[in-house]
């Protein structure tokens, strides 16, 4: 007999869809924040623009996840 593990068979429901979605977005905005904070307090371009730059991902992320799920589904450990 072969076992299925429980994760390959449960979907998430559409509120936990858009929950998903809403993390990365709010996460994606936290990056932008602290990125902005460290540009004000003089901290290291480079790492102002590294934060920018995973924040605009993330953001864009969860605004593709948000208008459709299914078609932009998010890597398995994402979250």
């Amino acid at each position: 007999m072969e076992l299925i593990p429980a994760a390959a068979t449960l979907k998430p429901t559409p509120a936990a869809k858009r929950m998903i979605a809403e993390q990365l977005y709010v996460r994606g905005r936290h990056f932008i924040a602290a990125a902005i904070l460290l540009h004000q307090h003089d901290g290291d371009e480079n790492v102002v623009v590294h934060l920018l730059c995973q924040g605009f991902e993330l953001v864009l992320k969860g605004l593709l996840l948000a208008r459709d799920f299914d078609k932009y589904q998010p890597h398995p450990r994402g979250i």
